[in-house]
Formats: structure tokens, sequence, C-alpha cells
């Protein structure tokens, strides 16, 4: 399991990511271009300028997702780096009345869905097997918490890009 500490939705501060050892894998944080970005997503109660940075050990970007227009469908356009490859898809909100919380996207060649219902875990499936891969919850009792558990130990390379999905589509929307 790892556990990070979320903050307000206009903070641009460095979240670290542990794991259970207390010991820090990573970090993760909110991106604005500039300080008139900031005031207008303020203004527009945090919901118009969604960037999202998961950062290694050594504080490089690995994990990039950007919300496309506000006004619209929600999309993000995301990168993840890793081994000198760059991954590049989009999250798009598949239910069209926004009853429940999925997305759909491909990465490494493999299908995946994303869905989260109100008060439970969200789940990310991989689509041809059916099988659950990881989990992801925001602890509601102050101080807010975000927490990842990877359940399919082949991911485990890859639980840097996990917490950027799950962060990005589910908190910053």
């Amino acid at each position: 399991m790892y556990r990070y500490r979320i903050y307000n939705k206009y903070s641009t501060k460095l979240s670290e990511v542990e794991n259970e050892e207390k010991d820090t894998i990573g970090y993760i944080h909110k991106v604005y271009n500039n300080g008139l970005e900031k005031a207008i997503d303020y203004v527009g109660k945090a919901g118009l300028i969604n960037r999202f940075e998961v950062l290694n050990l050594d504080k490089e970007v690995v994990f990039k997702a950007k919300r496309g227009n506000p006004l619209k469908w929600r999309k993000y356009d995301v990168e993840y780096f890793y081994e000198n490859k760059t991954f590049k898809f989009e999250m798009k909100q598949k239910d069209f009345l926004k009853v429940t919380n999925r997305t759909e996207f491909s990465f490494n060649d493999k299908n995946y869905s994303m869905e989260q219902t109100f008060g439970s875990w969200a789940e990310l499936t991989e689509r041809e097997s059916g099988k659950v891969i990881a989990k992801w919850k925001i602890k509601f009792v102050s101080p807010f918490y975000g927490n990842l558990e990877i359940l399919d130990e082949e991911y485990e390379k890859h639980r840097l890009f996990l917490l950027g999905v799950f962060h990005s589509y589910f908190y910053g929307e």
C-alpha cells in the first residue's frame, strides 16, 4: 500500500508518496504554468486547470496528465516516461450520464478500464482478463490522504504511473 498527503486543490506543493515502511518512493503535485492560471483556477473553483505530475526519487518527471477543456467532456491527455520510452494516451469519460466515474484507455498494448462508484475504492481492471490490477481511494478525514494498493505484482514497477492515473482522473475531476 502506498500513501500520500493530499493538499487543497490549488496547492502546487510536492506531496511525498510513501510505502508501508514510510520510505519515500516519489512525489506528486499539481502544476500551473503561471500565476494567472492559478488565479483563474481559484475563481473557477479548482476545476478549470488540472495538470498533474508524478516525479521519481530524483525528482524527474515520470508522469504528466493534462485535462482538456473543462467545459466539455472530461478528458485527460497522459504521458508516461519509462525505460527511455514515452507512452501517450488519453483517458476520456465513458459514461454519458455521469452516473459513475468510468474511463477506458490503452497502455503498453493492453486495454484497461477504471471505475469508481461513490464512497468505494476506484479500481483499475485489465479488460481482456477481467483482473483487477490496482485500487485507489482518498481518506476523507483530515488530514486527507490518497491510498494506492497494487493487487498484481507485475505492475509494481509501474506504481508511479498507477498513482498518476488514479489521482489525475478521480481527484482532478
